[in-house]
């Protein structure tokens, strides 16, 4: 946020203080929103359905990595990057990877 004038004389202590108010206003707000989520419940619990490899690996695919660069990234076999994609997309219930970052992506 931020108090713009054209002339800096009609900028009083009352005006910036306001300004000040309303930024930690609108921060308190954000942070409200941020911690409620828009996704379904059953997506929500199909996150919470995912192990910390699982996660990890849905947050490289929604950097827009390929599986083997995944692969590559965490040590694994390929397979085992496509394993558990398909399982992801399966405790997600959906049908493609894009979905599924976009679902991580709304958290």
């Amino acid at each position: 946020m931020t108090l713009l004038a054209l002339d800096t004389e009609k900028l009083t202590t009352d005006s910036v203080s306001a300004t000040a108010i309303l930024g930690h206003i609108a921060m308190a707000r954000l942070s409200g929103l941020s911690e409620q989520s828009l996704l379904p419940s059953n997506q929500l619990l199909g996150l919470k359905r995912l192990s910390s490899l699982q996660l990890e690996i849905l947050d490289w695919v929604s950097r827009g990595k390929t599986n083997l660069e995944i692969a590559v990234i965490l040590g694994k076999n390929r397979r085992t990057i496509d394993y558990h994609l398909r399982e992801i997309m399966s405790k997600l219930n959906v049908r493609s990877r894009t979905q599924a970052a976009a679902i991580y992506a709304g958290r």
